[in-house]
């Protein structure tokens, strides 16, 4: 499960942020930020991320749910080859309108 607060993301030492964007999402920048092992920091430049409860509903603050993203990114995933219906249903269905890879919880 992620845990996101104030626009920071940290993740269970356990779990490490290996979503399926082909992009870093989460990321810190040497030299920029402070960096912790184990946890990623601010959105990279563009990424629009999210935090939904089991019901979709948008969660602010301190809180725990499902990391999603609100907006597409130059890097992201077109579609499955010779399967657009899966891809749809893979990424987009659980939570319409939103970019839900099923990664971390």
């Amino acid at each position: 499960m992620y845990h996101y607060c104030d626009f920071i993301l940290f993740l269970k030492p356990s779990l490490a942020l290996a979503l399926r964007q082909a992009a870093p999402m989460l990321t810190s920048l040497p030299g920029c930020t402070p960096m912790k092992p184990g946890s990623a920091t601010f959105p990279f430049f563009g990424v629009v991320p999210a935090v939904l409860n089991d019901d979709g509903k948008e969660l602010t603050g301190d809180c725990s749910g499902h990391l999603v993203f609100k907006s597409p990114w130059p890097a992201i995933l077109r579609t499955v080859d010779g399967n657009h219906a899966r891809y749809e249903i893979t990424y987009f269905n659980k939570f319409p309108g939103y970019y839900y890879s099923g990664d971390g919880k």
